[in-house]
């Protein structure tokens, strides 16, 4: 069975916040932050040769980056504060800011053309902690991500984010939407606390897809929380979910949608191949960014199992994507170089997934 960390809520008061412990303290490190696939150093015992494929095909876009701004980075020590782990609290207080122009730097230094950038805006809408003003800081951080991105229009693209579960959920997303300025949506199921068992859970977040269809917003998703995920999950997104949203393009995080590669990440995975096998119109608008997807398995053979389930599903709906440098991440050209070695994919595979741009960037 899949490992299930929460436990039913309790909650209580501390410095004006309402603590629910529903969370251990070490995936709330995950939740808060962009959970994070793994950390360094990799166990890849392969030794590919990492120049394979057409050297004149460039990486065109990353499709999976964050900025890190000092609100987010503080919400998050509070956080941690909060729940009384100061350990975690200490790291987080030294994790490195990352602007729009360190991003573009990064992005020069592994020679991608373009990024797209998620808010970190559901990080003060984490559900174990309710804290007044908690949507005035959701628009604050959407606000200055795009007024970073706005910065290198022609490098960076911006995703607004906000917590489906929220009662202000649909009107931050028309507002995002009447900037003109944002690409995406990003929906951080791990970060919102979304349960997919959950009926109540399930229609919030179908609110969510239903008002980015109508406004025509592209929706980027993580699948995955601190919830039971598995086939089900995957049969209630594509039952339940993907169908609210079918005139815009839905980008799955992480490939399976996020978290450690086992069974349970494999058998959901093994949902949406054999709906891309069968010709499921319900998937004809879906995709899938490969973020750290090499560090989660823990062998190589878990890698060789990835990669066939890419092949199910085909190598067009696929978008390169290497997360943020933050919270165990790597800078863009390590992801690469590591991502290269590690993935057991051919050259001419490697030259589409480079080549691909999702459709509401070209």
């Amino acid at each position: 069975m899949p490992r299930r960390y929460g436990e039913p809520a309790t909650g209580h008061h501390r410095g004006g916040l309402v603590v629910t412990h529903r969370w251990t303290t070490a995936p709330l490190l995950l939740l808060l932050a962009a959970c994070a696939q793994g950390s360094h150093p990799v166990a890849c015992t392969a030794d590919r040769d990492t120049t394979r494929g057409s050297r004149t095909v460039e990486l065109r876009i990353d499709h999976h980056q964050h900025l890190l701004s000092e609100g987010a980075r503080a919400v998050t020590v509070t956080n941690f504060r909060t729940i009384g782990d100061t350990s975690y609290a200490r790291k987080a207080e030294h994790e490195p800011l990352v602007d729009a122009a360190r991003m573009v730097r990064m992005l020069d230094e592994a020679g991608i053309a373009k990024a797209l950038v998620f808010s970190n805006a559901y990080y003060f809408a984490h559900p174990a902690i309710e804290q007044a003003g908690e949507y005035e800081q959701v628009r604050a951080e959407n606000d200055w991500t795009l007024a970073q991105v706005r910065r290198h229009p022609a490098r960076l693209f911006a995703a607004c984010s906000v917590n489906p579960r929220r009662g202000y959920a649909v009107a931050e997303i028309e507002r995002c939407a009447a900037s003109g300025g944002f690409r995406a949506l990003k929906l951080h199921f791990g970060g919102s606390g979304v349960d997919l068992g959950d009926p109540t859970h399930v229609a919030g977040v179908r609110r969510a897809f239903a008002a980015a269809n109508r406004l025509r917003l592209p929706v980027v998703a993580h699948l995955r929380s601190e919830a039971e995920f598995g086939a089900r999950q995957a049969r209630t997104f594509l039952g339940e979910i993907l169908p609210a949203a079918p005139d815009v393009p839905v980008t799955i995080n992480h490939l399976w949608g996020g978290g450690r590669y086992g069974p349970d990440a494999d058998s959901a995975l093994s949902v949406f191949a054999h709906s891309f096998e069968r010709m499921d119109p319900r998937v004809g608008n879906l995709w899938f960014d490969l973020a750290q997807i090499y560090m989660a398995p823990p062998t190589d053979n878990d890698r060789a199992r990835i990669a066939e389930q890419m092949r199910r599903i085909g190598f067009a709906r696929m978008l390169y994507g290497s997360d943020g440098p933050q919270w165990g991440g790597v800078p863009p050209r390590q992801h690469w170089e590591e991502f290269k070695k590690c993935m057991p994919l051919t050259g001419g595979e490697l030259d589409t997934i480079a080549a691909n741009v999702a459709p509401y960037l070209r």
